[in-house]
């Protein structure tokens, strides 16, 4: 145990902007994303003291460690834009949408038998058992308790790997702050992120509009981005 903790990387110093440890490997900080050196925004190439241009892609220098950085790129691939994510999103959710609504009538639909008994009871005034209530209610509430359990394994999947279906094919990617995939780690963290930024009237998905790096907070929770990895023409 000694000999493997005196082979940890020791801390080199801490971020500006959240206090955690980093050390002299590390060029961007790994719990929040920003750059530990003068890095430029766009293709994340090391800048020359005092450049005033990147000498890797040609754009103007932007100094990484001021407060008011805002990072433009990951890994050399743009940050995608509020509209574009939506829109995304939208697409994911018709498709999950769909699924379920071909899928749960053929479930439901097994109980109809077992229904025309509580129907008749009902018919003659009489109250149905709970039993019999179970029967016509109880497949319909798994169903429910299901294409919830599914719905959240799914999306930390995707979160994981980082892409969605739509994701993959429209050309958006979920990265960390190196451009790598997310990892199980940061993919649950985003999945579970996910409940507060719904449960507070969706602003915590409206938050990419305003937030300068185009994040959620669930992005921001888990130190994820989501860039646009299309050719450009």
């Amino acid at each position: 145990m000694q000999e493997w903790l005196e082979d940890r990387p020791q801390p080199a110093g801490f971020c500006d902007g959240c206090g955690a440890p980093i050390t002299e490997a590390d060029r961007f900080c790994t719990a929040c994303g920003r750059p530990t050196l003068d890095i430029c925004s766009w293709c994340n190439a090391t800048l020359a003291a005092g450049a005033r241009f990147c000498t890797a892609c040609g754009r103007p220098a932007v100094r990484a460690r001021s407060k008011v950085y805002r990072r433009r790129a990951i890994a050399g691939k743009p940050i995608a834009g509020f509209g574009f994510r939506a829109g995304v999103y939208l697409v994911d959710n018709l498709i999950w949408s769909t699924l379920t609504n071909v899928l749960g009538p053929l479930i439901v639909r097994g109980t109809a038998a077992d229904s025309v008994k509580a129907e008749e009871r009902l018919r003659e005034q009489q109250p149905a058992t709970f039993g019999e209530l179970m029967d016509v209610l109880g497949p319909f509430f798994w169903w429910v308790a299901g294409v919830i359990v599914v719905s959240i394994a799914i999306q930390a999947v995707w979160n994981s790997i980082g892409w969605s279906p739509a994701m993959r094919a429209i050309g958006l990617r979920i990265v960390d702050a190196h451009g790598n995939r997310p990892g199980w780690r940061r993919g649950l963290i985003r999945t579970a992120g996910t409940w507060p930024s719904a449960l507070a009237l969706g602003l915590g998905f409206l938050a990419a509009a305003w937030h300068p790096e185009k994040r959620t907070w669930h992005d921001r929770m888990a130190g994820t981005w989501v860039v646009d990895v299309r050719e450009k023409p």
